[in-house]
This record gives C-alpha cells, structure tokens and sequence, in this order.
C-alpha cells in the first residue's frame, strides 16, 4: 500500500512540475530583435516605429480560432493588447495559447479594418509578426 501511495504521490508531482521545464518553442523565423518595445510605446507613438521590425514580450490574451494567424499580445505596460498578424499557415499560433507568455517580432504596421474587427483590437495598429517564441 505504502509503494502505491508513494508512485501516485511521484505522479502528480511530475504532472504539476512538468510544464515548469517546458521547452521554448519557436514559430516561424523566431526572435533576433534583443530588447522588448514596451506596447503602450507601440500604441500611443505609432509614428516613431512604422516601418520598423519590433520585438514585444507579454501574455498571450487571446488567438484566432479558425486557422491561428493572429494573437493578441499585453503586456504590464499598457491596458490594451496589441495585435500580432501572420499570413495563414506561415505561422500558427496555438489555439489554446490564451493565457502563454510569448516573445514576438514583426513590422508595426497599420492594421487593416477586417483584421482589426476579427480580432477585437481597439488600435488601428498591430505587428506584421514575423517570429516568435512561445515560452
């Protein structure tokens, strides 16, 4: 009895310490930019960084459940998200990755009315994400 007790123990432990040494996982061309813009940088400055590849580090707030092109990305610095849009299939976003710490890189780029309706974005603008890893 006491043998059972101890490997159902060991069990749970292993289920409950497991995703704590989850691997990284990259998506598409993953992250070479080193230093996070703050979104509320990206959001309330847009002009200062049209154009450029940036890099954004946050929670994962919620992702398009049709073919997973898109997520929305917060993070402390901001209350509102910003939108990461992918090409379908280039990269796909878990559809269960609400909630998942993610570094992601793109284009800031002005979003187009479609994009910005399917996903609940309340800016005009989002990243044209070109990588990204999942943590």
């Amino acid at each position: 009895m006491t043998k059972k007790v101890c490997c159902t123990v060991l069990a749970m432990a292993m289920l409950f310490v497991s995703p704590l040494f989850a691997a990284e996982k990259k998506l598409g061309k993953g992250v070479s930019v080193k230093t996070a813009t703050p979104v509320k940088e990206l959001l309330t400055q847009p002009e200062k960084y049209l154009g450029k590849v940036v890099m954004v580090e946050g929670e994962m707030m919620k992702v398009c459940q049709d073919a997973g092109c898109w997520t929305l990305v917060k993070d402390a610095s901001y209350a509102d998200p910003i939108l990461i849009k992918v090409p379908d299939g280039v990269i796909v976003f878990p559809k269960d990755g609400a909630g998942r710490k993610i570094a992601a890189q793109g284009t800031l780029v002005k979003i187009s009315q479609g994009a910005q309706t399917e996903s609940g974005s309340l800016s005009p603008y989002g990243i044209a994400g070109s990588g990204a890893i999942l943590k």
